[in-house]
């Protein structure tokens, strides 16, 4: 009798301990940047495979520190995309996204980085900013050479 306990506590034991088809199928396949500006990311990525077990999605960053959880957790699993705002212009950030099922399980993304755009002149844009100081240096400097003309005669 001894023996038939100790078989069924492994039993037990070892049905606690199995991996659980949750874990192997609730995976979020594909992360991706789909937009970027100088102050946002938008992190995109494919769908859990295991929607019946779904429970939410979280974007995760790194800013040199370590991931955070950035903002509320996605609830709804048609949701496949999140906009991190309030970033640096032209820094790099790595995200990730982590799937929860019901049974509290967790699964990450593969890492994806990405660098916000650099900030701009509102108004202006870089080319003619740079026409603008050439022209410029070209008129003084075509001016100042008639004046130093005239003062040698």
């Amino acid at each position: 009798m001894k023996c038939g306990w100790i078989l069924i506590l492994f039993l037990l034991l070892l049905a606690g301990t199995a991996s659980c088809p949750a874990a192997e199928g609730a995976t979020v396949v594909e992360v991706s940047i789909s937009q970027k500006g100088e102050d946002w990311i938008l992190v995109s990525w494919s769908p859990t495979e295991d929607g019946d077990l779904f429970w939410k999605y979280e974007v995760l960053i790194d800013k040199g520190d370590g991931f955070h959880v950035t903002g509320e957790p996605i609830f709804n699993p048609d949701t496949t995309n999140k906009k991190v705002t309030g970033l640096k212009p032209d820094t790099s950030y790595t995200f990730k996204v982590r799937d929860w099922d019901d049974n509290n399980l967790q699964l990450d993304s593969e890492e994806v980085t990405a660098r916000t755009d650099i900030r701009s002149i509102p108004g202006l844009e870089w080319p003619a900013v740079t026409v603008a100081i050439v022209l410029a240096t070209l008129l003084i400097g075509h001016t100042g050479s008639r004046k130093n003309r005239n003062q040698h005669k």
